[in-house]
């Protein structure tokens, strides 16, 4: 079967984010491992998470890089260099820079795990009744919780 866009974007950030929890790991700052997980990322030839995985489309790579370019990068060193890595929009569990994810009474998370294990305490349950929650602007959770795709990871 291959892939649409749509799962390439997924196997991309996936990966990048694996290899990103790696260097991180290692001791690396998060400018450092975002900019190594990032290299790992765009050097991928074939599916990463399947034996004799289907080559890279290139084109849907070449989609990823657009927006987690060099540009997020240098930010990362910038902030990172001013001691003010919080003023961007990284994940509150992990540090990953966040362009799509969770907004959770007022920190972010990159993906469902890092919302469960950060916010929740690993309580999946009260986060995915908190998400349904916080689809009815009557309810207290509206505007406390919800996914959103960000543009830029500066967080104004």
């Amino acid at each position: 079967m291959k892939y649409t866009n749509e799962q390439w974007q997924m196997v991309f950030t996936i990966f990048c984010h694996d290899c990103f929890m790696f260097w991180k790991r290692e001791g690396l700052s998060t400018a450092k491992a975002f900019e190594k997980a990032r290299m790992e990322t765009l050097s991928l030839k074939h599916d990463p998470f399947s034996p004799k995985g289907q080559e890279v489309d290139t084109q849907a790579l070449s989609q990823w890089e657009k927006l987690y370019n060099q540009q997020t990068v240098d930010l990362l060193y910038a902030y990172e260099h001013k001691n003010a890595i919080n003023e961007l929009r990284v994940c509150s569990n992990c540090g990953f820079p966040i362009f799509y994810g969770y907004y959770i009474s007022g920190s972010f998370f990159c993906c469902d795990k890092c919302a469960v294990d950060g916010a929740y305490n690993g309580n999946e349950e009260r986060f995915t009744k908190d998400l349904e929650h916080g689809d009815d602007p009557r309810d207290l959770m509206w505007d406390e919780v919800y996914w959103s795709q960000w543009h830029y990871p500066i967080n104004e």
